[in-house]
């Protein structure tokens, strides 16, 4: 199966209404003419804020469409239908074709074509990385971590600060990034085991700031295996010791 996902950006002096209007309504209706097309989704931004104060290059755009085919040649084609003129299905955006009609609403800004593994067909790629990364940017900020540590681990505090907390995708792969001026006992194993308990539905994003104010272990997600976990980068308050 191939996903192709563009990211949009609404053009300047368009309203948010009338973007959304435009793509729920015109642009959804020739992305479904499309042959061979197995599903379409179009999603736009609710939540500016989830964005790494760090400036890690976080892309501005205002939505993103997720077209699935069976094959690359499917998508192709797909794509080469919403112009017959020029037939051009390598153009860096689908939705460049479609300014032709909508060229009063959209931007494009960038689009990626990935072939999906077997074990998350069906499901909406950016929507899991999007909700994990909203997971993971609950535990931005000092806060008391003690639900987040292995229990009975001896320590001074249990207060840290985390710099970022942010889920990425490299390929196949699921990333977690964590940056902060130290870390308890565990403590990333337990927070990934806690972003993908949010992710299974255990409880919301929006849950986990209470689990840290309340700081109950077993509230928090599982330890998961130490598979993976390595250390990147160490500063020092010494300066020299930072070359």
């Amino acid at each position: 199966m191939i996903s192709r996902i563009s990211l949009l950006k609404c053009r300047e002096g368009v309203s948010e209404d009338a973007f959304r209007d435009g793509m729920t309504g015109a642009v959804q209706d020739v992305i479904a003419a499309m042959p061979d097309l197995r599903k379409c989704e179009i999603n736009f931004v609710t939540d500016r804020q989830q964005r790494s104060h760090l400036g890690r290059g976080a892309i501005d755009i205002d939505g993103y469409s997720e077209l699935h085919f069976d094959t690359y040649s499917e998508m192709l084609e797909g794509v080469r239908s919403l112009d017959a003129e020029t037939g051009n299905a390598l153009l860096d955006d689908a939705e460049v074709l479609l300014q032709k009609r909508l060229c009063d609403i959209l931007v494009c800004s960038r689009t990626v074509v990935r072939e999906v593994p077997s074990c998350m067909r069906g499901k909406n790629l950016i929507h899991h990385v999007s909700f994990l990364n909203r997971a993971a940017g609950m535990f931005v900020g000092t806060h008391d971590f003690a639900a987040v540590r292995s229990v009975g681990t001896e320590t001074k505090s249990t207060v840290r600060t985390i710099y970022y907390c942010d889920v990425t995708r490299n390929g196949d792969l699921l990333e977690l990034k964590v940056c902060a001026n130290g870390f308890l006992y565990n403590m990333v194993r337990a927070i990934t085991g806690t972003v993908l308990y949010a992710a299974e539905g255990k409880f919301t994003p929006e849950d986990i700031p209470g689990i840290l104010e309340r700081g109950d272990r077993t509230a928090a997600g599982p330890t998961v295996p130490p598979g993976g976990l390595y250390l990147t980068r160490l500063w020092y308050e010494d300066e020299r010791l930072n070359g």
